[in-house]
């Protein structure tokens, strides 16, 4: 392709982005994978290139909600910055089990493929068989992504997938069938999969830990990421969790409802509600 082709896609997409309120530095290295899944839908509503599929957003004001699915970029990978998970189990897992005997439940935002739903599934088993009297984990992974969830939803991942899994993980909570590697039924029947779109569908509620990684907080503008942290604080019970990633930043005003945990950047706590007047 041409320098000044890619120019051009390049404009296009800048244009788009904003449009969608969505951030162009997020986007900057993956505008190849960009460019060709808005080409194979170009192809499949029957125009040649990204240059028409301008007009089909003119004339289909819907399909601008299906340019949310072909920009999601979630990536998931088992135990993913394992310093997080090792936090997760001293300091995270005991506050959650001193709330009491009910389920505790917790919502994988942006959960692709479901390693990290599983993931913490895992570490909390772990937790378990160390813990007594901790209650069970209830895990929602939500993605806007159907293949991907049918995909996370059979739970079975190839050599390569796993290879960062402790083996004593991996021994214990995956079957082995040849070059294929499929999670343990007690693990699976611990998370369940769902579509939920950040922007425009409900979120799941008392919820006690959230993790939204590498989604909401890297790939939206600040107004977007505003809406969608007020959204999770709703979810989220009073002294509930909050995990982004390692390089992400809540927008202005985060510390108005979150305090960051000590010695953490990656993780926050939900505030107290103020009292309602009309219960007082």
């Amino acid at each position: 392709m041409s320098k000044h082709r890619i120019r051009e896609f390049d404009d296009w997409l800048r244009w788009l982005l904003k449009q969608l309120g969505y951030r162009w530095p997020a986007y900057r290295k993956k505008r190849k994978t960009v460019r060709k899944r808005v080409e194979e839908r170009a192809r499949a509503l029957g125009v040649p290139s990204w240059k028409e599929y301008s007009e089909v957003l003119e004339e289909r004001p819907d399909e601008w909600k299906r340019l949310h699915e072909l920009l999601s970029m979630t990536v998931s990978r088992f135990f993913r910055e394992p310093p997080l998970f090792d936090y997760l189990s001293t300091d995270v897992f005991p506050a959650l089990t001193a709330l009491g005997d009910d389920p505790v439940v917790a919502w994988c935002a942006g959960c692709a493929s479901g390693q990290e739903a599983y993931s913490l599934a895992i570490q909390w088993e772990n937790h378990r068989e160390r813990t007594a009297r901790a209650p069970e984990l209830q895990i929602l992974a939500t993605d806007i992504d159907h293949a991907s969830l049918a995909r996370a939803t059979a739970g079975a991942f190839n050599r390569s997938e796993v290879e960062r899994i402790p083996p004593v993980f991996l021994h214990r909570y995956f079957i082995s069938k040849r070059d294929t590697f499929q999670i343990q039924p007690g693990i699976a029947r611990r998370v369940r999969f769902d579509h939920l779109d950040l922007l425009t569908e409900p979120y799941p509620e008392a919820i006690h830990l959230v993790f939204c990684r590498w989604v909401a907080f890297f790939y939206f503008g600040e107004k977007l990421q505003e809406s969608v942290l007020s959204r999770i604080s709703d979810s989220l019970v009073s002294g509930g969790y909050l995990v982004i990633g390692k390089q992400e930043v809540l927008p202005p005003g985060g510390m108005n409802l979150f305090q960051q945990a000590e010695g953490r950047t990656d993780v926050y706590i939900r505030k107290g509600r103020a009292a309602n007047p009309q219960q007082a």
